[in-house]
């Protein structure tokens, strides 16, 4: 990772902050390592050995599937984070949990939330599962939205 990533991921992993990048500045490659450090955890505990609210939960948001990415991309944003994530180490099992519309978890989201980790989904499934209960803010250590500019509400 370049210095200037290295030390912008060193500042914001200590402390609460706000990063804003443009193209070209690496934004992908800091956010995926972001990504893969949450992924992780916390290394010396296994989740079973995690006090609840220890768990934290970190989203990832905006991120462009297949249909929204208007032909700009030969695939997802996402395939290209699970792509790049799988490359540097992290294994299946810790990915980043995808959330979509498409995805059948009637009643779980709330048990899946409860395990903490790391989810990738939209500002809209969010801000719903916050208002119904299913997400319990103060757990919620991350919130990563790259592409912040387009987001529109709707």
């Amino acid at each position: 990772m370049d210095l200037f990533l290295s030390l912008a991921f060193q500042e914001q992993s200590k402390e609460d902050g706000l990063t804003v990048m443009c193209r070209g500045c690496g934004v992908q490659k800091l956010m995926t390592k972001f990504i893969q450090f949450y992924c992780y955890g916390s290394e010396t505990h296994h989740q079973s050995q995690v006090e609840e609210d220890e768990r934290k939960l970190v989203f990832v948001i905006n991120v462009k599937d297949e249909e929204q990415g208007g032909g700009r991309h030969k695939q997802s944003d996402e395939q290209t984070i699970m792509d790049t994530l799988l490359a540097e180490g992290v294994p299946p099992n810790r990915l980043p949990t995808l959330l979509t519309s498409k995805t059948k978890m009637e009643g779980r989201r709330e048990e899946v939330f409860g395990r903490g980790g790391c989810f990738i989904c939209t500002s809209r499934i969010l801000i719903v599962d916050l208002l119904d209960g299913k997400v319990d803010a103060k757990r919620i250590s991350g919130i990563l939205v790259p592409d912040a500019h387009e987001i529109a509400e709707g």
